[in-house]
């Protein structure tokens, strides 16, 4: 049987299945306008099929389950990686910068950048190439160009005192 729900149907049921997700009634109404996601009219209803809206919600973030994602702001997702792991090294920096750097595929809704939790299941998130823009890899690069510079004028500086 297909269900079809309003926009604020809809937003309902996926806060009932995931109580902390980024999903509003705006944020849908943003993916409407915007192509993203398909609707019916029913009168002057817009109306959504809830199961073809959860694969386009999976497809737009390129995953590969058929399942809601789980769609949490920066703050939100940092809030879910704390609790489930205290120890975690990841911050609210570190996201931000997996965002800018093409890491971590986001959705903009105003000033709210929405990304999908099971984004950080990837192995290949935080590995060595992935940090080549890092501001830690950079520094290092830096020191090794400064300590190669530095080795070349103390050879200049010592060739030329010897004579």
């Amino acid at each position: 049987m297909v269900k079809l729900r309003s926009i604020c149907q809809a937003v309902s049921d996926i806060r009932k299945s995931d109580p902390g997700t980024a999903m509003t009634e705006g944020f849908l109404r943003l993916l409407i306008e915007n192509g993203d996601v398909s609707y019916e009219m029913c009168g002057s209803r817009v109306c959504l099929n809830i199961d073809i809206l959860f694969k386009e919600l999976a497809s737009l973030f390129e995953l590969e389950s058929e399942a809601m994602p789980k769609l949490r702001t920066v703050k939100g997702a940092l809030k879910e990686i704390k609790a489930t792991d205290a120890g975690s090294v990841i911050t609210e920096y570190k996201i931000r910068w997996l965002i800018k750097s093409g890491r971590l595929r986001t959705y903009t809704v105003g000033s709210r950048e929405i990304i999908v939790m099971e984004s950080f299941d990837d192995r290949n998130l935080l590995t060595q190439e992935s940090r080549e823009g890092c501001n830690i890899t950079q520094g290092i690069k830096l020191s090794e160009q400064y300590s190669e510079l530095l080795s070349k004028t103390a050879q200049s500086y010592t060739c030329i005192r010897r004579r």
